[in-house]
């Protein structure tokens, strides 16, 4: 198999995987075994799978980008919403832009690699 096959056959199966948990997410919660608005607060953690799954195999260079900085506001995202370290919007701006600054560095380092 060749680099891009395995590439997009691992986000197939990602993804697969990530619907079959949602579905049983949402059956768990008919089924009243799970509430569902317990697991609200974490949403901001679908944007780091999201990310990490645009990071595996051989990604371009601004795919890996694009998936680090998912990784980056998801994360962010939830300790704010989470109030993890008495972070807030209000006190932790600033990390977005060094998270931008390190997403600039690092995409010529990839385009470099390839």
């Amino acid at each position: 198999m060749s680099n891009d096959t395995t590439y997009q056959w691992r986000k197939q199966v990602v993804w697969g995987l990530v619907l079959i948990a949602v579905g049983a997410i949402f059956l768990l919660d008919r089924l009243y075994i799970l509430d569902i608005h317990d697991l609200w607060q974490y949403w901001p953690l679908i944007l780091v799978f999201i990310g990490l799954t645009r990071m595996i195999g051989s990604p371009t260079p601004a795919e890996f980008s694009s998936g680090l900085w998912m990784v980056f506001i998801g994360s962010w995202l939830f300790v704010v919403f989470n109030n993890a370290f008495d972070v807030t919007f209000r006190n932790s701006w600033p990390v977005l832009l060094i998270g931008g600054v390190i997403v600039m560095v690092v995409k010529p380092l990839m385009e470099k690699r390839a």
